[in-house]
């Protein structure tokens, strides 16, 4: 079994994430994103298809009425820093997470050649 977390602070408070993965344990642990269009975008209103949205200076992406989430700005280049700043991880563990385990993951599902 792998645990995908997106590492954002704002799915999961960063103590909730650090404590599952030292649970789990960090190789059992792949980390992704669910950004959308405006991702690694500066502060400011977009348009994401026909719908307008902004992206806070938390990276938070909502909508005009600011009543839901659209979305995330996370970057997998920022989930790499997160692992590091708020998670405590190494930058070894970080790109485990961040690009080989992932990476692993999805290989298992393609088609061998």
């Amino acid at each position: 079994i792998k645990y995908s977390f997106i590492p954002d602070g704002q799915h999961l408070p960063w103590f909730v994430l650090r404590n599952w993965i030292r649970w789990v344990g960090p190789e059992r642990c792949v980390f992704t994103t669910d950004c959308v269009t405006p991702a690694d975008a500066p502060p400011g209103r977009y348009k994401v298809g026909r719908f307008d949205v902004e992206v806070g200076s938390d990276g938070v992406i909502i909508p005009p009425t600011k009543d839901h989430l659209v979305g995330s700005s996370l970057t997998m280049r920022q989930a790499y820093t997160n692992a590091i700043e708020y998670l405590g991880l190494s930058p070894v563990q970080a790109r485990a997470l961040c690009e080989e385990q992932p990476a692993d993951l999805i290989a298992k599902w393609l088609p061998s050649r």
